[in-house]
């Protein structure tokens, strides 16, 4: 059987709405996570749209996205400069250790304080993937690494998800819950190939014509994500909501991953670093 991989790794900062502070920029996250310059930077077109910086470490695609209502930092599949990857291919990261040491490195990052203050909530997400020719094969594939309590008998069903939710209080900062959500899903990713072939002689112009062609090949795979969140902090009043420090946020993302690691454990995938 082949092995799972990651599809992507995620931290998200959900600034408070009430708070009204202006966010940094995406370019300048990006130095203070990854130390460098982004290969590219895209400004905001609007004051709703994001701005986004994105490079790249080794074989991983590193992003900063900021928009009013959240901030991401991604973690995904890049082929190296230079490498062919064969065609009707999905990338995925192979590499999970290192994918684990920069999720590991940008939440120590957020404790020390990256000017996002401010926050309702904190996210880690983390995906695994492996490929399969046919939906039994997918199906078969999610009920082996299934607790037992909750396998459901599948077949050849298509497009299969299921997804639980453990949540934990934790005493600090006090009241604080955190949802640590598992999903089983079966996924499509449709790979598009543009073909240009030999031009063709418009009969009419006498101009010569490229025709493209297009190409889709659908690739299936079982898929295992984490995702783990905290609750609002809810104030004395009982209405608004307690924004959660750079320490706070570090306890929902540290948690996250402890928790990833700890569940993929007990799925027996067998991810390389968790």
């Amino acid at each position: 059987m082949n092995k799972w991989n990651a599809l992507l790794g995620r931290i998200t900062l959900f600034p408070s709405v009430e708070a009204g502070q202006k966010l940094p920029s995406a370019l300048g996250l990006y130095s203070k996570i990854w130390g460098d310059d982004p290969e590219n930077f895209q400004k905001p077109i609007n004051p709703l749209m994001p701005s986004a910086a994105v490079g790249r470490k080794g074989k991983i695609s590193v992003s900063c996205s900021v928009h009013p209502s959240r901030v991401d930092f991604n973690l995904s599949p890049m082929a190296e400069q230079g490498e062919q990857v064969p065609e009707n291919t999905l990338q995925m990261i192979v590499d999970t250790d290192q994918l684990h040491d920069e999720l590991n490195r940008i939440i120590g990052l957020i404790r020390e304080g990256i000017g996002v203050d401010h926050v309702s909530r904190a996210a880690l997400a983390v995906q695994f993937a492996m490929v399969v020719s046919t939906f039994s094969e997918a199906n078969a594939t999610l009920r082996k690494f299934m607790p037992t309590e909750y396998r459901p008998s599948l077949t050849d069903e298509e497009d299969f998800m299921m997804q639980v939710n453990k949540p934990k209080v934790f005493d600090e900062p006090e009241g604080l819950r955190i949802n640590f959500l598992t999903k089983w899903s079966v996924e499509r990713f449709q790979m598009h190939r543009f073909i240009i072939q030999n031009p063709q002689i418009n009969m009419q112009s006498g101009i010569q014509q490229f025709m493209p062609k297009t190409e889709v090949a659908e690739i299936r795979v079982a898929s295992i994500a984490f995702d783990h969140n905290n609750m609002p902090l809810i104030g004395e009043l009982g209405t608004e909501s307690v924004p959660l420090n750079s320490s706070a946020q570090f306890v929902v993302l540290s948690q996250g991953l402890i928790a990833t690691e700890k569940m993929q454990r007990d799925l027996q995938l067998d991810v390389a670093g968790f």
